[in-house]
């Protein structure tokens, strides 16, 4: 009689496992149900540039020899630390595995800039950074308009006027350096 009732207490414990391992995954699937490929890449994409500035803002406000670039990368790199926690925070919500690393093309770029020495890498440096956050408005733009997840697109416009305004910091940083134009920023 025991041994049946630890059979049914057994086959219990299985089924009722199963069925809670089966609604945690349909969870995983219910929160991804509104989640396309332009919402994946753009959480994506902006973590791995959230952890570029994050890793190298240091290393730029070490090497930088204008006090304003110095002082620009420790702001890019608190408010970037800000913006990731908003990042993570989302894909968490809608279930999207984040990268755990910035990636392999920063730290060249990086490599790349540091050859320089003086204006010559605040200049690379202010460009480079430029180019990355004219980069990251277009790809918030491109979100706006194809992504499915409401959750990202509204972490996408929340994004927007802190990205313009990183913008309109290193273009008046650009100024104080000499030979600093960037052109088509």
């Amino acid at each position: 009689m025991l041994s049946r009732i630890a059979v049914v207490l057994g086959v219990s414990v299985v089924v009722l496992g199963g069925t809670a391992g089966l609604a945690v995954a349909q969870e995983g699937v219910n929160r991804q149900e509104g989640v396309n490929q332009q919402d994946r890449m753009f959480l994506t994409e902006t973590h791995q540039a959230n952890l570029d500035m994050i890793e190298h803002g240091p290393m730029v406000e070490r090497t930088a020899s204008a006090p304003a670039v110095r002082d620009l990368a420790k702001r890019l790199v608190k408010d970037h630390i800000a913006l990731d926690e908003d990042v993570k925070r989302v894909a968490g919500q809608v279930a999207v595995p984040l990268p755990g690393t910035a990636g392999a093309a920063g730290m060249a770029d990086f490599r790349r800039m540091a050859r320089n020495k003086g204006a010559a890498f605040d200049r690379a440096w202010l460009s480079h950074e430029a180019d990355h956050h004219h980069h990251l408005l277009q790809a918030i733009a491109q979100e706006l308009r194809t992504g499915s997840s409401l959750e990202v697109k509204k972490l996408a416009a929340e994004a927007r006027p802190a990205v313009r305004a990183h913008l309109a910091l290193l273009s008046q940083a650009g100024g104080e350096i000499p030979d600093a134009g960037m052109p088509g920023h």
